[in-house]
């Protein structure tokens, strides 16, 4: 096992994304009307911390003819069917949760999205355009979701692909040589601890703050373990980025909007509900025949 390639790369991952928004913050304050721009330039920086960090270590490790994880990296899925498989499951996985929730009313629809219909016309009205123009609510949904469904395997997938390029095709095959389930519950811990400076910095060091922590962090272990065992399974960082990406796009998109989480615990794409989902999800993908294949 390459140890000295392992520390290498959690330090560098952590220090990169620290860094990233330490200085998000300082600029922030300092230049305030700049707040916008460098948040954003934070979160890119984040987003690929995990790649920079494993280039570091790979350059401060073994020779790659002894290195155990070394491998070709995989980018473009050959097959569309795998592309398909993960867009439909993901869109059906989030169904799952928030109609099987709101029906033992963890969450309450609202199909008049009050919400994005403020936010469109807040945007609409920056722009000079006619309020009146606002599409009603159900043209409003089915644009949401189609975006979602979009930008899943698109734009969210390239923004995950930083980390998945760090998390599961660098760090993953360094660990499994401990044993599947040490090396998914150590790679999913660490990728969670890495995500809780940019939880803290959305929600604060308050009470709530350190709560969305943990909910992000139980998430990144059921969720992490269906993203490690499809890298296990295909040995393709592409596949697991477009997975990661459809999740980000349903987690934050239009369900956001229709079904509202009136319960702290259970409610929101990272409360209680999703984490049993995922758990589910991720334990049939492990139990599934090794003939089985989603290209």
């Amino acid at each position: 096992m390459n140890k000295r390639g392992i520390v290498v790369f959690v330090a560098a991952a952590f220090a990169i994304q620290i860094a990233a928004q330490a200085a998000a913050i300082i600029i922030g304050y300092i230049l305030p009307w700049t707040k916008w721009t460098i948040t954003a330039a934070a979160l890119i920086v984040t987003a690929w911390a995990p790649a920079a960090a494993a280039w570091i270590a790979s350059k401060s490790s073994q020779p790659p003819e002894k290195d155990e994880g070394k491998h070709e990296i995989e980018i473009v899925p050959e097959s569309k069917r795998s592309v398909l498989a993960a867009v439909i499951i993901v869109a059906l996985v989030y169904a799952g949760i928030y109609g099987i929730g709101s029906k033992l009313g963890w969450f309450k629809a609202d199909w008049e999205v009050s919400a994005l219909t403020v936010d469109v016309r807040v945007a609409v009205e920056q722009m000079g355009l006619d309020v009146e123009q606002i599409p009603p609510p159900a043209a409003l949904i089915g644009v949401g979701f189609v975006l979602t469904i979009v930008l899943g395997p698109t734009f969210y997938a390239l923004v995950c692909l930083g980390s998945e390029l760090g998390w599961r095709n660098y760090l993953l095959p360094k660990l499994l040589p401990m044993g599947r389930v040490r090396a998914y519950l150590l790679t999913n811990i660490l990728w969670g601890a890495w995500l809780a400076p940019v939880v803290l910095a959305r929600h604060g060091v308050g009470s709530m703050g350190w709560v969305a922590v943990l909910k992000v962090l139980a998430m990144a272990v059921v969720f992490g373990t269906v993203l490690c065992e499809l890298w296990r399974r295909w040995r393709h960082v592409g596949l697991t980025a477009i997975w990661c990406g459809c999740f980000l796009s349903n987690a934050s998109g239009v369900w956001q909007y229709v079904f509202q989480n009136p319960d702290a615990i259970w409610g929101g794409p990272f409360g209680l509900a999703a984490i049993i989902a995922w758990a589910i999800v991720a334990l049939a993908l492990i139990a599934l025949p090794k003939r089985f294949s989603l290209e």
